[in-house]
């Protein structure tokens, strides 16, 4: 039995993602050329891969039989796609910055996700493909931490969670935020690293967005301007916003914990003179 055409599939998943507009949309972003071409390299027998001098990650094989009129199949393929789709091709925005009392994550896309990390933890991150696989593994990875063992995690240790997962990414579309005893944080993701800003945006239209952050924000901005200013950056009055209030009592909480730490309980305030 022939394989589906690239259009077979397309025709095929928009049939079977009828109701779900947002894998819909996805898929709508995969011409029936490219389809082909991906459907054209796996071979029965075969290890699909993006391309014919890189073979994909994945250690699955077709086996000879391989119906690729079964619906399991197409769909399995499909996925595969997604997880091989850069978070570079995604449609659409992010922007994180800094307030007196507050940090901010916002979209304009629904192709982005607002990920809960931790308690005081967040992530903006594509809500697809390799970049959610690796936002549930950190995830995954810090509840197990505080869960398991009782830890506190802190901004910087999710940062550097990130860092060990893309340290082979070029420029993932990822900020980080989040409130612990050090204060307020945010962390653009670079490539296997990251840097600790006051403003950043990711996207499609980065340099346009930081150009309105770099010229509007101060360092007396409040939440509410800045708010307005996210939505003016990204040119979307209903962008999906995701706040960090900052809480006074963690930081003092992790003020006290270092006075502690600084004291030698078995030196008295007389005998130290």
């Amino acid at each position: 039995m022939p394989r589906p055409s690239g259009l077979d599939f397309a025709n095929w998943l928009d049939l079977f993602l009828g109701s779900a507009p947002s894998r819909r949309s996805r898929c709508s972003c995969l011409d029936t050329p490219r389809i082909d071409a991906f459907l054209g390299q796996c071979q029965p027998g075969e290890t699909p891969s993006s391309s014919s001098s890189s073979p994909s990650p994945s250690e699955d094989r077709y086996p000879a039989s391989f119906n690729w009129h079964s619906a399991r199949t197409l769909l399995g393929v499909y996925f595969k796609m997604m997880e091989d789709e850069s978070s570079m091709s995604i449609e659409g925005n992010i922007v994180g910055l800094k307030s007196t009392n507050a940090v901010i994550l916002a979209t304009d896309s629904k192709e982005y996700e607002m990920y809960l990390i931790d308690d005081r933890i967040y992530c903006c991150a594509p809500r697809s493909g390799i970049d959610r696989k690796i936002v549930l593994e950190v995830s995954s990875k810090v509840e197990q931490l505080v869960r398991d063992r009782g830890q506190k995690v802190t901004v910087s240790q999710v940062r550097d969670m990130f860092c060990d997962k893309y340290q082979n990414a070029e420029s993932p579309n990822v900020l980080i935020a989040g409130q612990d005893s050090k204060g307020l944080h945010l962390f653009s993701m670079e490539s296997g690293k990251s840097r600790m800003v006051i403003y950043a945006a990711k996207g499609t239209d980065t340099e346009n967005i930081v150009g309105i952050l770099s010229h509007d924000w101060s360092d007396f901005i409040n939440l509410s301007e800045a708010e307005h200013l996210a939505r003016k950056a990204l040119r979307c009055e209903h962008a999906e916003m995701c706040t960090i209030y900052r809480a006074k009592e963690i930081e003092e909480q992790g003020a006290n914990m270092e006075f502690d730490m600084d004291v030698d309980p078995s030196v008295s305030p007389a005998s130290s003179f």
